[in-house]
């Protein structure tokens, strides 16, 4: 089965996000089937940030639940559209 979303990258606290050996950056994320479904809702699932133990106290002053998806038969849609150029210096990203 495959899902489909998206998560609100404003929503990321930047103490959160890891550098790899690698040199890329991580979020460490927990995916969830929702207990009670949401009234009038497609979504399934949420996502939500997983703390590593040297985050967690951190993370304890939220749940920091970064998005929903729902399942989808088949492949996702494709995109249709193309994405906007982007703007490093007027991103207000977290990272």
């Amino acid at each position: 089965m495959n899902f489909i979303g998206s998560i609100c990258l404003t929503d990321i606290p930047k103490e959160l996000i890891k550098t790899g050996k690698n040199g890329k950056k991580y979020l460490n994320i927990w995916v969830n089937e929702y207990q009670n479904k949401p009234q009038n809702s497609d979504y399934t699932h949420y996502i939500k940030v997983r703390p590593t133990k040297d985050q967690y106290e951190l993370a304890k002053n939220g749940p920091y639940y970064l998005g929903n998806i729902q399942p989808v038969d088949g492949e996702a849609p494709k995109r249709t559209e193309k994405p906007a150029a982007q703007n490093e210096e007027a991103d207000d990203l977290p990272f």
